[in-house]
């Protein structure tokens, strides 16, 4: 306002400064005209447009609305039924994972997550690293349709821990402009949801179930510094798959629920847990949520992926799985045909399920490891099992190397020791005579005892 104020009076008044006698600076009018001070100024501008249109033009209306006196309702008013709307954003994990293989740490894990903007049940989760990525927004749709023994499954969780999660699907979606606002991601899900908003930039009361939802992190003061966890990705993966299902039973919503709705609570004796809120508008049939099929959500959503057909099972990323409904002739039928790939669908960050489309059906297959092995270890970013073949091919050739030297030092250890060569003979024709002397040097080594010889008389 006092640069508005300064400009003002320098162009539109034509003041000018002067110095007086003690050599303070001051504004003049050089026709000794009057001018407002900035007093003035502001009480003559702020009755023109109005207190409120004054501040949002100085500091914006991101910090009018966040930091407004008084709230003009609440954003969830404007539903009345269980997954009307469904917001979907993503949160960083304060604590960096271990790295399997040395001392060091990987990047951030980033966590998506889907939550009934009604509700606040969470309903879905992904996972992404080095960034927040579509493919994490995509497995966390995926699993909202998933029913609970697949989603332990492929996460490697307890059923039990997974209480409540319901297969389900949203009509409508919510978004910021991150990964989730990407154009890319928004054709793909023109045909899957009839409704597809995204919320202005830098503002995330436009989604603030969700935003609420996510766990908060104080920053720290001082020189930088992190937090390493002691966990492994595919732990922390699975911690944060069971603290997004415990929020359903121990996250406060009281704020929401309506003075009837607090006083039936209050009757069944429900705690105001998202859990308990979702469960009570199902009851009364208030819920926009409707059934997707897991392999119709699995087709849209998941990650398109080709699988290499070998004898020993369907190879993706240096991995080979199989299933039991495979081995049952599909396997054999596909290898007979020459069939060199099959597509199927992968999640972001897990390799301990994936699916293929063999004639219109979804098979969901698992590793085929060739020794007893954590299944964690393949709860695996795909950029990893990209690495993968790398270093298989790495360490194969490695490997070459290191069995040529070790074949040569063989040749000359035996050479130095016997005086022969590793592979000295001559191939002789006819079978080997046996012969009673050999016969009995052969015994003799193997320690049984000689049998005398009876002579004719």
């Amino acid at each position: 306002m006092r640069s508005i104020c300064n400009a003002a009076l320098t162009e539109d008044f034509g003041c000018t400064t002067v110095f007086d006698e003690q050599g303070r600076i001051q504004m003049v009018h050089p026709m000794n005209e009057p001018f407002p001070t900035y007093g003035q100024f502001r009480h003559i501008v702020v009755n023109k447009f109005g207190l409120k249109e004054v501040q949002t033009t100085v500091y914006g209306q991101a910090r009018m609305r966040r930091d407004a006196v008084v709230d003009e309702g609440s954003y969830s008013s404007q539903y009345a039924n269980a997954l009307e709307c469904l917001e979907v954003d993503a949160y960083y994990c304060k604590d960096r994972p271990i790295a399997s293989d040395s001392d060091g740490v990987l990047p951030t894990l980033v966590v998506a997550r889907a939550v009934c903007g009604v509700t606040g049940k969470r309903l879905g989760i992904g996972f992404s690293i080095i960034g927040e990525r579509q493919d994490a927004y995509k497995s966390a749709i995926v699993s909202m349709a998933m029913p609970a023994e697949m989603l332990a499954r492929v996460y490697g969780v307890p059923v039990d821990s997974l209480r409540g999660h319901t297969p389900t699907m949203s009509r409508s979606l919510l978004s910021d402009r991150g990964p989730a606002g990407q154009q890319s991601l928004l054709d793909d899900l023109e045909a899957k949801f009839p409704v597809k908003s995204i919320t202005v930039s830098y503002s995330g009361q436009s989604k603030p179930t969700v935003e609420s939802a996510n766990p908060r992190t104080p920053k720290l003061e001082g020189a930088p510094s992190f937090l390493q966890s002691s966990h492994f990705l595919g732990s922390m993966m699975k911690r944060e798959v069971l603290r997004t299902m415990a929020e359903n039973h121990h996250s406060n919503i009281i704020e929401r629920l309506a003075p009837a709705v607090v006083h039936e609570f209050h009757t069944l004796a429900y705690p105001a847990t998202p859990h308990f809120y979702w469960t009570y508008l199902s009851e009364r049939l208030r819920t926009c949520a409707q059934f997707m099929d897991w392999r119709d959500a699995m087709r849209a959503f998941g990650t398109r992926t080709k699988f290499a057909v070998l004898k020993s099972g369907l190879a993706w990323k240096g991995v080979t799985f199989s299933s039991q409904e495979l081995r049952d002739g599909l396997h054999e039928e596909l290898v007979r045909k020459g069939v060199e790939y099959v597509s199927g669908y992968t999640l972001s960050l897990v390799a301990r399920c994936v699916w293929v489309e063999i004639r219109g059906k979804l098979l969901e297959l698992e590793p085929s490891l060739r020794i007893q092995s954590d299944m964690e270890e393949l709860l695996l970013p795909l950029s990893s099992l990209v690495d993968l073949v790398q270093e298989r091919a790495e360490v194969n050739s490695a490997t070459r190397q290191a069995a040529q030297a070790s074949m040569v030092q063989l040749e000359r250890t035996v050479k130095e020791e016997t005086g022969f060569s590793l592979n000295a003979g001559q191939r002789r024709g006819g079978s080997p005579k046996k012969t009673a002397s050999a016969l009995a040097e052969a015994k003799a080594l193997r320690g049984a005892p000689s049998v005398p010889t009876r002579r004719r008389a």
